[in-house]
């Protein structure tokens, strides 16, 4: 699976500097982990909002980052990134996503077939 993950990711990265990783069930920090991506800092947001977009924006404004957050995204009245996270992309680790990465969808059709992907992803394991 981290092969998949790592070829998802690069192919964002490809696209965008600033690559945004929300964890909302909590199980994919070893995954985060594991995966190594030549050129791009892998950071996470823990109660340091000001300082990852200082440091993204002023600091490194030619770095790319992998910017995780173990946890649900938050609401947009809550989310100090959300300007940053609006401008770049949101990766997403479940199956229906990943598919959508790999056929390489231009965003909004991404999420017109994003639907019915993730109701075959869920028939899928559920076979399994």
């Amino acid at each position: 699976m981290n092969d998949r993950l790592t070829a998802s990711l690069a192919r964002l990265f490809d696209e965008h500097r600033i690559v945004f990783w929300y964890d909302a069930a909590r199980d994919m920090r070893t995954a985060v982990e594991a995966i190594d991506l030549d050129g791009v800092a892998k950071v996470e947001i823990v109660n340091n909002q000001f300082g990852l977009k200082y440091r993204m924006l002023r600091q490194e404004p030619e770095q790319k980052f992998l910017v995780f957050h173990d946890g649900p995204e938050p609401a947009m009245q809550e989310n100090w990134l959300l300007d940053v996270q609006l401008a770049t992309t949101v990766f997403k680790a479940d199956q229906a996503a990943i598919w959508l990465s790999e056929l390489s969808l231009r965003p909004l059709l991404r999420r017109s077939c994003a639907t019915t992907l993730s109701s075959i992803a869920q028939a899928v394991a559920s076979r399994i």
